[in-house]
Parts: structure tokens; C-alpha cells; sequence
């Protein structure tokens, strides 16, 4: 069956199980009525009640077996009186919607604080249980035995959050390398296969609500604009997520379409950067309901252009020997949904488009001065994203099924200068072989159709089943151009992966407070790939063929314990794998006269695997002013998929042996006074390779590289009313990252320094607007963090000696920040 008519299967079917599966609720008059209802979990007590009472009733997102049980009810009595009997004691309570429907919610705890309010005209929000969807079902971040932390990105985390690198500073265990103009690498918990991003999976699998967008590349670092909340889940999540969540997961979940309300908001920014030109920013958003309680459109847009602030003082361009701040930005996108809800089914159809475009590199030279280099020629790259997606919701009423189709594409061009590019078999001193630039080209397409089954919530027993599909396609190819535009060397890589999966997990609670979950994923993939080189190098046009082929299981297994709300212990085991590759030849292999140069079959680089243990403790006070989570992890990861660059400077991925980490994490929140919020995390992580292989220079008892054993930081966030109608808010956050060494050779690598980073916010509210004072970088650090810059070249200092490549944050800007919202 093709593609194309396996989707439309699957969508035509899920379609029909909607409509044929839809209930009727017929209204009733508001007399007394019989109940009989057992003692049972609050989530089949309410559905029960709901077919008695013969009411539509809207049950919180979270239920669970461990929430406690109903007393028994039965006798005539009042609707609204039989459900207060019932949920008396619970911690749950209700509201009637109409005369034919009520909603039951958690209630607030005791004391009710304010925390950073969005529009001061209104009442002071209710502290809400932090809800997690990325376990495939919504529940509390407290109380589900993972390290899980769930990011509300409102004006209480603070200015910037639109970056990935900010969100990531404040957050236990993960960690974000920035190379610059937006190529960042995500890394949880000292699990690292290098400093760059290539070929290889990445090993935290990036989603966005349920598509997965992170494919073999940087990190997408889409803006983050009219975004409900971040999920970032700790550990291999091989079993639920497959391959590329090896160390994790970092879920970025959308506000949805509004059925209800009309919504219009708009942000401008704009900043002064020391040493560098300024930078502005302006995003909006707009909500419009079509059909009341049924359909509605949303749709956001976003534009920033960031000012260079390094210097390229080597570079003749239009008779000018140098240029100042070469190193802007812009981006540009936006996305668009559509909802559609009914019943019991609902289909939201969404399309995301995000450009990056960079005029130049960032890193630049420190003995020529800060923040300048001495380069031949220009190095500009793009990075094009584009995504579709169609999800299907359905209440099966004895299950719940769901459908994410996802269609994802991803574009990168990147100029590199490659002027010191030295080739063993051949001179290219020649003049028409002198070589000027690298130019990459790359083109990733993958179309995924993940489903899910689900038992209702509240059962003693919870289980998930689910399939999942893709189609992946990458186009690969490197030219190295010499003068007058002489094309030296052409190579090409076509290949296609397909990966099956089935997967299933089960929960079921030996006691209402303590549980164990087991769950399992088979997969299997085949890979085929074809290389084409050619060029003035090369004396013929060369043709190479790559396959790989594997299948394979992940495991997982979960025991929780709740002694009581308010306190949880688990221990975990999962495992956590990437799938394997073929790796594009490279000029050396072709022009040598080693006899794999003949061969017709490309180099594999294999799949690795993780498996990982974690022992995790919650708490989360009563009146939720203070909560604590910490976890201990031991890991065991075996055959490393590393990605660095051959002799001359070409990207390649190697298996370079096997390595164990251990290590820690905690994060603190504290609300002393009304009002002040204060929030800390720390993690340290310690890895050691073990029986290394002999590439990439790796040695045993070595740390893996760019992987910082120790970060930590701290947010100080306190509102004050200066008038009825005028609120503001102060945030000031700190973070520290430890350094590390960049490449695997670790006699021979660079330094990433370790660096401090401050910012400041202070924000005014009046009616529907929004003013922000804000300062990035406060103490305008210059660490090096990420020491790596030109990959065919070993930079040399003023007086000879060999020195790093530096890539410093932006220097300490100043901006004002403005918003609106209807």
C-alpha cells in the first residue's frame, strides 16, 4: 500500500469510529432522582452518576485509580446534592454549566497566591495543579514517577523565553550548546555524542504537541510564540517515543484553538546590543471562534531580526577590506490551526513555517580582538522548517483513541570558508584547483502516523496501545568550489529509512498509592542509500551504495509509591535507543588508492542503545508553597554514535564504544510571601568511557565531550501593586554552567568555558498593555561557550601559537518589551 493511501486509511477509519461511536444526553428536569452507586475510583463513580443523574458532566484532565474512591451513594435526592454527598471529602468539587451539564474540577488549595498576573483587570488566578501530558495521558507533574518539568510560558518566566537557550538555563539537567544564529544542540543529563549536530539521531527527541520535529540536525529552535507550556521529560523514552529520545524528551505543547472567545494579542520589542547593532521583534496573535462551541481558527506571526556584533576584518568584499557586526539574524514564520470540535470527537489541523536566516558565522578569533576574525570568505546558512499536522480525537466511551498524521520538512544551506582545505592525494595549490568554499545543501522530508489507544481514566488497571509509522528522506550533498568558480569536488547522498512500530504500556495499582508499570516497544527499520561523487578532482563520476536493516525491543518498568498527597518515591528502569546510518564517503576515501576506495558499499555506522536507572522523590506541600523534586540516575550507554569531522573537515559519525554516567538533579520551588516566588535547580552528571574503539581519539576513562558536569540556577519573582489598576513585576534569574572539553581526543580539544548569565526584568501592567524594561547578559559575560568555529582549520594567534575559536553569548543588551491583549 503506498503512502498516500495508507494515510487515507487511516483518517477515513478513525473518521467512521467517531461517528458511529457518538452517545446522545438528553436533558432532564432538575427533580429528585434515585442513585445507587458504589464505592468506587472518583472517575467511574462520575460516569457512573452522569448515566443516572442522565447529565453531561465534564471530569478534570487528570483522574486517577490513586485519587481515592466515592463513598457509597444511594436513595432519592437532588442532582446537586447526591454529587456534593459524593465528592465530599475528595478534594474535588462542581459547578452547574447549565440544566443539563456540570463540571467537576480539583479544588484550590487552602491559600491562594498571585504569581505574575497577565491582565491586572481581573480576578487573582487560583495556583493550578502543573498538568503533563507527554506520557500519551493528561496527569500531575507531581505526581507521576518520572523527573518531569512542566514550563508555563507566561510573563513569570521571564523575557527571552522564545529562545530555546533561555528556557534551557532554567532547567535541572538540560543543557543547550549554542553555536550561534540559532544552531543549538540540546543535552539532558551529561549524555552527549559530541559538540555538533549531523547525521546521527538527535538524542533528545523534540515534539511538538504530538509530532516529533527534531530529525538528524540541530534542534529546530522554533520561536517560541503563543506556546501553553513546555514539557521536558528526563531519561531514554524509547518505549512510548522510540528512537531519537535517547536522553529525553522536549515537548513544546500549542495553545489550541479557542471555540469560545475571540483573542487578539501583539508583542514589539526592541534592544540595544553592546558592541553591536540593535535588534527588534514583533509577533501577534489572533483567536476567532467561526462556529460557537464548535469551530474555531487561530493563527500567530512573528518577524525578529538580531543584530551582529562580531567583526570580520580579512574579508574583501566591494573593495572594503573589512565589515563590522557581520553576524545578524532574521527569523520569520508563524502557524495556523483550525479546530473542530463535537461531541465526542474533536480534529484540529495545524501548519507551522519558521525561517532562519544568518548572514555570517558567529565565532570569531580572541587574539585579533573581541569579538573579530580574519576570514576569506563569507559564511552564510539558512535553515527553512516546515511542518503539517492533523490530529484525531475520539471518545470511544470504554477508551480513548487518538491520531497524529504529521508531515515535517526541513531545509539547510550552509557556506563554509574552505580556503585551508588540504587533500592527501592531490595538490590543490593549482590555480584552477585553489579551493574557496564548502557549500552544503541538505533536505530532510518525514511523514509520520503515530495512534494511540487508551483506557479510560480512574481504571485499578490504565493501559496504552499504539502504532507508528515514518517515512524518512535525506538528501545530502557537499560541493567544494574552487577559483572561477570551478566546481573541484560534488558528492550526494540519497537515502530513505522506513520504521514500524508497535508499542504497549499497562499501570495497574496494587493499592490505591502504590503502583507498577511495565511496557514494551518492538520496532524494526530498513535503510537504503546511494552516493554520487564527481568533479574536477575526480577522474570518473563514482556511484556507491549503503543498506542497514535492524529490529529490536525496549523494555521499561516503573514502581511508585504514595504514602500520602503530598509525597511520592519511584524507582524506574527504560531503555532508550537511536537507529543506526550510512555515512557519505568524502573526497579522501575516493581519490586514495586504498582498495575500499572500489568498493560499491558505503560505511554504516550502527545503532546505540540506553539503558538507564533512576530512583526519584516528589513533594509538594499542601498550600503548594513549597515543592521539591529530585532523582538519582545511573546509565549505561553502549556503542556511542559520535559525530565529528574526517582529517579534513568533512562531518562523519562513528560508534566510538561504550560509556557509564551517573548523577543528580533538583529543582526547588518556594512562595514565602504572598506574591514572591523563588525557584532553584542543580544537577551534576559524571560519565566515563569504557571500552573505546579506536575513532575519533577516544580513550578510556575519558568524559564525554561538551557535556558539563554541574549547572545550576536561581529566579526571584515578585509582584507589587502600585495602584487598583497598575501591577508590576520584577524578575531577576541566574545561571551557571560548568565547562567541558568539545571533541572526543580530549588531549587535543578545546575548552568550552564555563560561563555565569544574568538577566533582569522589570514589567508594568495597566488594563490590557504591557510595558517591559529588560536587560540580557546584565553582566556581559565573554566566556567561550562553544570553542569551535571553521572545522578545516586549526586558528592561530598573532605571535604563531595555536589558539580556540571563541563563540561568546550576545553582550549585554537593553530593550524595551511591549504587549497587547484583547
Amino acid at each position: 500500500m503506498s503512502v498516500s493511501r495508507f494515510l487515507v486509511v487511516m483518517a477515513a477509519s478513525a473518521l467512521v469510529l467517531a461517528v458511529v461511536c457518538v452517545p446522545t444526553v438528553r436533558a432532564q428536569d432538575d427533580g429528585p432522582v434515585n442513585f445507587d452507586i458504589a464505592s468506587q475510583s472518583i472517575a467511574k463513580a462520575l460516569i457512573t452518576y452522569a448515566i443516572q443523574a442522565k447529565l453531561s458532566i465534564a471530569m478534570p484532565k487528570a483522574l486517577s485509580y490513586r485519587d481515592g474512591k466515592t463513598p457509597t451513594l444511594k436513595g432519592r435526592y437532588l442532582r446537586t446534592e447526591a454529587l456534593e454527598r459524593m465528592l465530599r471529602g475528595t478534594g474535588f468539587s462542581f459547578e452547574l454549566v447549565n440544566n443539563r451539564s456540570v463540571r467537576v474540577f480539583r479544588m484550590p488549595p487552602p491559600i491562594v497566591e498571585v504569581i505574575a498576573p497577565t491582565n491586572p483587570g481581573s480576578e487573582p488566578p487560583q495556583i493550578e495543579e502543573i498538568l503533563v501530558t507527554s506520557l500519551l495521558r493528561p496527569d500531575i507533574a507531581h505526581k507521576l514517577p518520572y523527573s518531569v518539568t512542566s514550563v508555563r510560558l507566561d510573563d513569570s518566566f521571564g523575557i527571552g523565553t522564545n529562545e530555546t537557550f533561555n528556557v534551557a538555563r532554567k532547567v535541572a539537567s538540560l543543557h543547550a550548546l549554542q553555536q550561534g544564529n540559532g544552531q543549538t544542540k540540546l543535552l539532558i543529563r551529561g549524555l552527549s555524542d559530541g559538540a555538533l549536530a549531523g547525521r546521527s539521531q538527535a538524542l533528545v527527541g523534540t515534539y511538538i504537541d504530538g509530532s516529533q520535529i527534531s530529525q538528524n540536525g540541530p534542534e529546530p529552535n522554533l520561536r517560541l510564540v503563543d506556546i501553553n507550556r513546555l514539557e521536558i521529560l528526563r531519561g531514554p523514552q524509547g518505549t512510548l517515543y522510540g528512537s531519537g529520545a535517547l536522553s529525553g524528551l522536549y515537548r513544546i505543547v500549542t495553545n489550541k484553538p479557542d471555540t469560545d472567545n475571540f483573542g487578539l494579542s501583539a508583542t514589539a520589542s526592541f534592544a540595544v546590543t553592546q558592541s553591536g547593532d540593535p535588534s527588534q521583534a514583533v509577533s501577534s496573535t489572533v483567536n476567532i471562534p467561526v462556529i460557537a462551541n464548535r469551530l474555531a481558527l487561530r493563527a500567530v506571526g512573528f518577524y525578529e531580526n538580531n543584530g551582529g556584533f562580531v567583526d570580520e576584518l580579512g574579508l574583501e568584499q566591494d573593495g572594503i577590506d573589512s565589515r563590522s557586526d557581520v553576524n545578524s539574524s532574521e527569523v520569520w514564520g508563524g502557524r495556523v490551526s483550525a479546530g473542530l470540535e463535537l461531541d465526542k470527537w474533536s480534529l484540529t489541523l495545524s501548519g507551522i513555517f519558521q525561517n532562519i536566516e544568518a548572514s555570517d558565522s558567529s565565532y570569531f578569533l580572541p587574539s585579533l580582538g573581541r569579538f573579530a576574525r580574519a576570514n576569506s570568505f563569507p559564511e552564510p546558512n539558512k535553515d527553512l522548517f516546515r511542518q503539517l499536522n492533523a490530529n484525531l480525537e475520539v471518545d470511544l466511551g470504554w477508551a480513548d483513541f487518538s491520531s497524529d498524521i504529521s508531515f515535517v520538512r526541513r531545509t539547510f544551506d550552509e557556506i563554509v570558508d574552505a580556503t585551508s582545505v588540504e587533500l592527501e592525494f592531490i595538490d590543490t595549490t593549482e590555480s584552477n584547483l585553489l579551493l574557496e568554499r564548502l557549500t552544503t545543501d541538505r533536505n530532510l522530508e518525514t511523514v509520520s502516523v503515530e495512534t494511540h489507544l487508551k483506557s479510560k481514566p480512574g481504571e485499578r488497571l490504565e493501559w496504552i496501545l499504539g502504532t507508528y509509522y515514518a517515512l524518512r528522506r535525506e538528501n545530502l550533498r557537499y560541493q567544494l568550489n574552487a577559483a572561477n568558480n570551478v566546481i573541484s569536488y560534488d558528492e550526494g547522498l540519497n537515502e530513505e529509512q522506513m520504521e514500524y512500530a508497535l508499542f504497549g504500556e499497562a499501570t495497574y495499582f496494587l493499592r490505591e498509592k502504590l503502583s507498577v508499570t511495565a511496557g514494551v516497544r518492538g520496532f524494526t527499520y530498513n535503510t537504503d542509500a546511494i552516493d554520487t561523487a564527481s568533479g574536477a578532482l575526480l577522474f570518473e563520476e563514482t556511484t556507491l551504495e549503503g543498506k542497514q536493516k535492524q529490529t529490536g525491543l525496549t523494555p521499561k518498568a516503573v514502581l511508585s509509591y504514595h504514602p500520602d498527597d503530598t509525597v511520592m518515591v519511584y524507582l524506574q528502569y527504560s531503555q532508550g535507543y537511536r537507529l543506526g546510518g550510512i555515512n557519505i564517503e568524502g573526497p579522501n576515501a575516493l581519490l586514495s588508492n586504498a582498495p575500499e576506495a572500489s568498493d560499491t558499499i558505503l560505511e554504516n555506522f550502527a545503532s546505540d542503545r540506553l539503558n538507564s536507572f533512576e530512583l526519584g522523590y516528589k513533594h509538594q506541600s499542601v498550600d503548594r508553597k513549597f515543592a521539591i523534586n529530585a532523582a538519582a540516575f545511573y546509565a549505561d550507554w553502549s556503542n556511542i554514535q559520535a559525530r565529528e569531522f574526517d582529517d579534513i573537515g568533512l562531518p562523519l559519525v562513528a560508534n566510538i564504544g561504550d560509556a557509564r554516567i551517573y548523577g543528580a538533579e533538583l529543582d526547588v520551588l518556594l512562595r514565602p510571601w504572598q506574591n514572591v516566588q523563588l525557584k532553584g535547580n542543580v544537577a551534576y552528571s559524571k560519565s566515563d568511557i569504557v571500552n573505546p574503539t579506536a575513532a575519533l581519539g577516544t580513550m578510556r576513562g575519558d568524559n564525554l565531550p561538551a557535556a558539563p558536569r554541574f549547572g545550576t540556577g536561581f529566579s526571584v519573582n515578585i509582584d507589587a501593586s502600585l495602584t487598583d489598576n497598575i501591577l508590576t513585576n520584577l524578575i531577576v534569574d541566574y545561571s551557571y554552567t560548568d565547562g567541558s572539553r568539545l571533541f572526543f581526543d580530549q588531549q587535543a580539544s578545546q575548552t568550552i568555558e564555563a560561563y555565569h548569565f544574568v538577566n533582569l526584568q522589570a514589567s508594568m501592567y495597566w488594563r490590557q498593555f504591557r510595558l517591559t524594561l529588560f536587560v540580557t547578559n546584565l553582566l556581559d559575560s565573554r566566556d567561550n561557550i562553544f570553542a569551535f568555529g571553521n572545522p578545516f582549520v586549526s586558528p592561530i594567534d598573532t605571535t604563531g601559537q595555536d589558539e580556540s575559536f571563541s563563540v561568546s553569548p550576545r553582550p549585554r543588551s537593553i530593550g524595551l518589551d511591549i504587549g497587547y491583549r484583547f
